[in-house]
């Protein structure tokens, strides 16, 4: 779903850097592995879900504290999950809009 979204903004990426529930395992564990890719650096990781509870299940991890969260707002989530990110300190509610930006537009 995403690559399609990417692909109607005129954002090609490779299949390998784009990760979805097709690795058949949890997303923490997922986030985990890209992390200990780059032994010993300084990694910055952003993750995009449109489930809240897939970034809670992050948020319960002491070793990705440092991964950025944004909720998808054009996802699978209703108006109280969205309403419950927006007054979560390390979720960011993020529009289809934004998504579309660059990075630095995301910090806002």
């Amino acid at each position: 779903f995403i690559k399609q979204l990417l692909l109607q903004q005129g954002i090609k990426l490779p299949q390998d850097r784009i990760i979805g529930k097709e690795s058949k395992r949890p997303k923490h564990q997922t986030l985990r592995q890209l992390i200990e890719t780059f032994p010993g650096e300084a990694v910055t990781l952003w993750f995009v879900e449109d489930r809240i509870k897939t970034l809670q299940s992050v948020q319960q991890q002491p070793d990705l504290k440092a991964v950025k969260l944004y909720l998808a707002d054009w996802g699978y989530n209703t108006k109280t999950e969205q309403e419950f990110a927006c007054n979560d300190p390390r979720i960011q509610l993020l529009s289809l809009d934004k998504f579309y930006q660059d990075f630095s537009n995301w910090l806002d």
